[in-house]
C-alpha cells in the first residue's frame, strides 16, 4: 500500500530531519518495547546503541531520544526518514497499536 506522507512543511513525501525531533519523540512517547531494539531496526550498529546507552547511562526517555537524533541525523546505516519507516519499525517489533496512531495523526491525515 503507498503512503502519502506530509512534512510539517505540507510538502508530501518529504524526509524527515533532526529538526523533526521533539515531534518523532512525542509520536513514540507510549514505546513499550526496548528501545535499542528500535535503534536496531531503524538501521543503527550495536556500537552506536551502545554509546548511547553509556552516555545517557540508561535513562530510558534520553536513550530514546538520541537514537532518534541518530536515526534522523542519518547515523550508521540509517533507514529512510519517513513517518512510514518509523511504523514499520514499530510494526516489527509488534507495536501496532503505536504503529497505527502515528499513521492515522501523521500519514493519513
Amino acid at each position: 500500500r503507498n503512503l502519502k506522507e506530509a512534512s510539517p512543511d505540507g510538502h508530501r513525501h518529504s524526509d524527515l530531519n533532526i529538526c523533526n525531533l521533539d515531534e518523532v519523540q512525542t509520536s513514540v512517547q507510549d514505546i513499550v518495547i526496548d528501545w535499542k531494539d528500535l535503534g536496531l531496526k531503524l538501521g543503527l550498529v550495536h556500537p552506536t546503541i551502545e554509546k548511547i546507552n553509556q552516555e545517557n547511562r540508561g535513562v530510558i526517555n534520553d536513550c530514546i531520544r538520541e537514537i532518534l537524533a541518530a536515526w534522523l541525523k542519518k547515523e550508521d546505516n540509517a533507514k529512510r526518514r519517513r513517518w512510514s519507516t518509523l511504523v514499520d519499525a514499530l510494526q516489527e517489533l509488534n507495536e501496532y497499536d503505536l504503529a497505527e496512531r502515528i499513521k492515522v495523526k501523521r500519514i493519513y491525515n
